[in-house]
């Protein structure tokens, strides 16, 4: 005969059991609980060199894209991790397109949503938080936070970064706003075009 300890467990044990078997039916794999992290879904425009737009679920290597210094720089590398059990976000009542680590310009510099985050990623990386009034740079000019959303999506979803070949401009529109790439060693202070 069993303890109450005993059931407990083995009752613990079988809804464990059942949440791995319902993910494998549903999504076909066993969906990891940390990702990759810095990313965008794969909807999100970028910039490239000539001003048009493409969705960066599409960039290829050695496609060239446009930072905020108005430098092109070519893409060498494309993360494309799952987006595992963390959530997607948005400003201003838009659409959820970015975890909530990346890097995103403001007016007063690089600043993420999570910093905690963004320094597990990147231990160079010691940034303040993203929060409302916060004033993001964008490629239509200056935009203030008046709210942020944030959703769960699908954790087996694709999401992307890109890894650019610049060392000084280690920035790309998406959605408009300026991201920063991953892997860069020294985060730069950019001069905001006039």
């Amino acid at each position: 005969m069993m303890n109450g300890t005993g059931v407990k467990l083995r009752t613990l044990l079988g809804v464990l059991l059942g949440v791995i078997v319902l993910a494998v039916l549903l999504l076909g794999t066993v969906v990891p609980v940390s990702a990759e992290k810095s990313c965008f879904t794969a909807e999100t425009l970028v910039t490239l060199a000539d001003g048009s737009l493409k969705p960066i679920g599409e960039i290829k290597i050695g496609d060239q894209v446009r930072g905020v210094t108005g430098k092109v720089t070519t893409v060498l590398y494309i993360e494309t991790p799952r987006l595992g059990l963390r959530r997607l976000y948005s400003f201003n009542g838009g659409e959820a397109f970015t975890t909530n680590e990346h890097p995103l310009l403001t007016t007063d510099g690089w600043k993420s949503l999570n910093p905690e985050e963004t320094l597990e990623e990147n231990s160079d990386l010691h940034l303040p938080k993203l929060e409302v009034g916060d004033i993001l740079v964008t490629a239509n000019g200056p935009v203030h936070i008046t709210s942020i959303e944030s959703e769960f999506a699908n954790p087996a979803m694709t999401v992307y970064n890109l890894v650019l070949n610049d060392d000084k401009d280690y920035s790309y529109y998406a959605n408009g706003f300026v991201a920063m790439a991953t892997y860069a060693v020294e985060v730069p202070i950019v001069a905001l075009p006039q």
